[in-house]
C-alpha cells in the first residue's frame, strides 16, 4: 500500500507497478532480498545509463536497440 501511495503521490503513470515490484522483492527473506535487490538496482541503473547513451548517439533504431540489449546482457553476464 505504501509503495502504491508513493507512486501515486509522485504521479507515476502506471502506479500499480510499484505494488507488483514490492511483492516480488519482499517474497524472500530480508537477508536473501538485500543482495538480490542490490543486483537488480545496479542492473536497472546500468541499463538506464547505457540506454540514455545509445539513444543520445543513435536515436530510435530497432537494430541498434537489439544490438544494445545483446551487448548489455553479455556485459552483465560476464560481471
Amino acid at each position: 500500500m505504501l509503495s502504491i501511495l508513493a507512486a501515486r503521490l509522485a504521479q507515476l503513470p502506471e502506479a500499480y507497478w510499484a505494488g507488483i515490484t514490492t511483492l516480488v522483492i519482499t517474497q524472500s527473506s530480508l537477508g536473501a532480498a538485500l543482495p538480490i535487490s542490490f543486483d537488480r538496482f545496479m542492473g536497472t541503473a546500468l541499463g538506464c545509463l547505457f540506454a540514455s547513451l545509445v539513444a543520445n548517439y543513435f536515436g530510435p533504431n530497432v537494430v541498434v536497440y537489439g544490438v544494445s540489449v545483446f551487448l548489455l546482457v553479455g556485459l552483465l553476464i560476464a560481471v
